[in-house]
């Protein structure tokens, strides 16, 4: 069993503490929930059911969210980075050479010669660095 190229991907700082749904997380131990923090956990089969009355509540009461602006330039300037840092890796020797090995692992149907000398013409392309 291979890792997926995309493990090989940059997180952006904001999603480096949420857990991959992957085999690998979901076999960590997780830790106990706090006692006060007890009633917040939900099952989850009931995630979505919770949370779609959640945003609604909060729709309905006329909340949002509500930041300055220096915290809208911030929030600004961490997405364009973030979108740069993960495009720039789409397109990394690194991570299309692990796509390459990782496809050739795989079996394929015999593919069409137009299709085979496209995907010849892909894997040799050399794209600049978006930033």
């Amino acid at each position: 069993h291979h890792a997926h190229p995309s493990c090989l991907l940059p997180l952006p700082p904001d999603l480096r503490n949420l857990r991959p749904s992957s085999e690998r997380s979901l076999s960590a131990p997780k830790p106990a929930p706090r006692a006060r923090a007890a009633p917040q956990v939900v099952e989850p089969h009931e995630l979505v059911a919770r949370a779609s009355c959640f945003v609604e509540e909060r729709i309905a009461a006329g909340g949002g969210r509500c930041f300055d602006e220096a915290e809208h330039e911030r929030l600004r300037r961490v997405n364009a980075e973030e979108s740069a840092t993960l495009a720039n890796a789409f397109v990394s020797p690194k991570f299309l050479g692990a796509m390459e090995a990782f496809n050739a692992k795989r079996p394929r149907p015999p593919a069409r010669s137009s299709q085979a000398e496209c995907g010849r013409r892909l894997t040799a392309l050399s794209l600049p660095a978006l930033v």
